[in-house]
């Protein structure tokens, strides 16, 4: 049985709402601060070295993996809770619109039905890649960007099961990971910007064993997630 209640799920799930809602808060405060005062032009973007960290939301979405025993492949669905994710990058802005960074994140969901019953057990992802991007400088509160990134995911899953008569299964896998970005800079003054983005986030095929000798495969992990955060240019 997992460590956490069904009453701390609800909490962290209510959590997550909440930080989401003070994400989209903040960010139009910020752009109404700044639409008061003078707005951003291309010439005004800071390039060089920057730093940035962020936090949000992660929502895995609905999956299928094979469950293997005695040479049997069984189809199994997977559902995951809303969890959380933390993310820091450093970075270099080539020029007014391009910038490249190494970004280091962790996010972890808990697995809310797995083949169909309410499980527990948890997925918790370890990740580490390239990012490029490209700012659109408008002369507005804030200005859209967006851009591709690809690394390496080191996903470890802690007894995960359905219940007393299902095999735990973990393990730790390391595989290739991808994400698409879209997002929102709003700068606050000086060289200090709010950032707010979206990503869809896809990993590669993972395999975790089972305690009673079943073996899970061909599980990809795919999740949408929100962020917000600073950005500092040094």
């Amino acid at each position: 049985m997992s460590f956490w209640s069904i009453d701390v799920f609800e909490l962290r799930l209510m959590a997550m709402r909440a930080g989401i809602a003070l994400v989209v808060s903040v960010c139009g405060l910020a752009m109404t601060l700044n639409s008061a005062g003078a707005q951003t032009t291309a010439s005004d973007v800071p390039i060089g070295f920057y730093i940035g960290i962020g936090a949000g939301g992660t929502m895995p979405t609905n999956a299928s993996a094979l469950v293997s025993k005695a040479a049997k492949d069984t189809p199994t669905p997977l559902t995951f809770r809303g969890g959380y994710k933390i993310v820091g990058a450093a970075g270099l802005k080539w020029n007014s619109n391009i910038r490249s960074e190494l970004e280091f994140g962790f996010r972890n969901a808990e697995v809310h039905h797995f083949a169909g019953v309410g499980a527990s057990g948890s997925q918790g992802i370890i990740n580490f890649g390239a990012n490029v991007l490209y700012d659109m400088n408008l002369s507005a509160p804030a200005s859209p960007y967006f851009g591709v990134g690809l690394g390496m995911a080191h996903s470890h899953w802690g007894n995960v099961n359905a219940g007393a008569a299902s095999d735990n299964f973990s393990g730790n896998n390391m595989t290739l990971q991808w994400q698409l970005i879209g997002g929102l800079n709003v700068p606050l003054g000086g060289t200090t910007y709010l950032f707010t983005d979206y990503r869809y986030i896809g990993v590669s095929a993972t395999t975790f064993n089972g305690s009673a000798g079943q073996v899970l495969h061909g599980y990809n992990d795919h999740s949408h997630n929100v962020l917000a955060g600073l950005r500092f240019f040094l």
